[in-house]
């Protein structure tokens, strides 16, 4: 509609021949409703999954750590405790080194500003720290348990081997801590689209 026509008086603004239709003014129609409707938008599927991924992680480091692994020991003897942690661990490693993957890769058509770098920094650590942990410390802590006959901790203080499952214990969980911190932090950081010049 052109600026005549608004100045048009409404009894003088024609309506379209018949068999035409008025040509459509104004944004385009939103669908809503449905399935289809949800999976129209893009955008929002793709930062649905991204939340999914990252909650579940982060969820599941918490819960492993503050509820199931010191329930374990309290419930079970220290062998048998560890026994079932050593089946847990790697299980999170490898969710967390895929998550990390299909995280990233979610944000390569995210922004490109600082904050958007620093999500992506944040996330690459989250599965480095996943990556060392099932590909490093965890194998290394195996070996140490096996040489000692799965009794690593009837060995005495002094021995090496004790002392160096110590200090790889202090590393994974330090590790999984620095995971879980890093995953809070990503939580305030979602993807964002790029800036159009």
């Amino acid at each position: 509609m052109t600026t005549a026509d608004l100045q048009r008086k409404p009894s003088e603004v024609r309506d379209p021949p018949p068999g035409r239709q008025a040509p459509r003014r104004g944004p385009p129609p939103v669908r809503r409703g449905g399935v289809r409707a949800w999976l129209w938008n893009g955008a929002r599927v793709l930062l649905y999954v991204w939340r999914l991924l990252l909650g579940a992680w982060v969820g599941a480091l918490l819960c492993f750590g503050v509820v199931v692994a010191p329930a374990l020991f309290q419930a079970l003897p220290p062998v048998e405790a560890g026994t079932v942690v050593r089946q847990v661990i790697p299980k999170l490693d490898v969710y967390g080194m895929a998550a990390a993957v299909v995280l990233l890769g979610l944000w390569v058509r995210g922004a490109r500003d600082r904050k958007g770098w620093i999500a992506r920094g944040l996330l690459a650590a989250m599965g480095a720290l996943a990556a060392l942990s099932f590909l490093v410390i965890t194998p290394r802590m195996e070996a140490l348990r096996e040489a000692a006959g799965g009794k690593i901790s009837e060995l005495p203080g002094e021995d090496p081997r004790r002392q160096e499952f110590g200090r790889l214990h202090g590393a994974s969980s330090a590790a999984s801590a620095a995971v879980l911190v890093l995953g809070i932090a990503s939580l305030a950081l979602p993807p964002r689209p790029r800036e159009r010049s």
